[in-house]
């Protein structure tokens, strides 16, 4: 595997990136910013969503210390390649959204793109397990065809060959130095890279069930002090009749 000068200085950041440690307080702000879980919450959804969050502080984070050499790629308007429309975030977070003609809901979203060198490099946080079910393991998201199919998109949108970074669970070291892991096999492509994330899986499970639980309070108190203010307000009483 040929490794290009854009590749080191997107490894050397993704050393750097791993070691930033951001606060979470400003992490869940942002969080509850974007994301009000009902009663019915899918919390392997929200622990995601929360990773996400987190890497992009990080990201921020690394930009203001190496403005010279990697910058948040930001959308500005909706762009057209034939029959895909690329459309940037309607909510604060530098997401793209891939729309394809005739289809009602999204192809794909592409969170977080940096530009390293002036060559585009994808970020994304995947917090699933290595072995789980369905299409959402670790596992099948690393596949080449995954892999390729998000760089394919930010290709027609930029022009030029994207990196990409994975953000992945650190219980996942020992899998990585197996030489026939889909890890292994992804980190071997050009242009393909891993930061590994702050908390193990359970640390993150149990943050968003905590942070989920002290938020419902939270509105509960304020449901009852509304309630409370009202009854003790005259303005708020029922009107007498004589």
């Amino acid at each position: 595997m040929a490794v290009t000068q854009t590749d080191r200085d997107l490894e050397e950041l993704c050393r750097e990136l791993e070691l930033i440690e951001v606060h979470l307080e400003k992490v869940e702000h942002r969080f509850f910013q974007h994301f009000q879980p009902d009663k019915r919450a899918d919390y392997g959804f929200l622990t995601g969503k929360l990773g996400e969050i987190h890497t992009l502080e990080r990201a921020e984070e690394l930009t203001r210390r190496n403005p010279s050499r990697i910058r948040i790629y930001q959308l500005q308007t909706i762009e057209k390649r034939e029959r895909y429309s690329y459309h940037p975030s309607i909510n604060g977070m530098p997401n793209i959204t891939v729309k394809k003609k005739g289809r009602r809901g999204p192809v794909n979203e592409v969170y977080l793109v940096v530009e390293v060198s002036g060559r585009p490099a994808i970020i994304e946080t995947h917090l699933s397990r290595y072995n789980g079910s369905g299409n959402g393991s670790l596992r099948t998201h690393l596949g080449h065809v995954k892999v390729e199919l998000r760089k394919w998109h930010i290709k027609r949108l930029s022009g030029a060959q994207p990196m990409i970074v994975y953000v992945i669970l650190p219980e996942y070291t020992g899998i990585a130095e197996c030489d026939t892991s889909s890890i292994a096999i992804y980190i071997q492509e050009e242009g393909n890279h891993l930061v590994y994330s702050s908390f193990m899986r359970a640390a993150w499970c149990a943050h968003v069930e905590e942070i989920i639980h002290n938020e419902r309070r939270r509105q509960t108190r304020q449901s009852v002090d509304a309630t409370d203010q009202r009854q003790c307000n005259p303005a708020f009483s029922s009107p007498s009749f004589p």
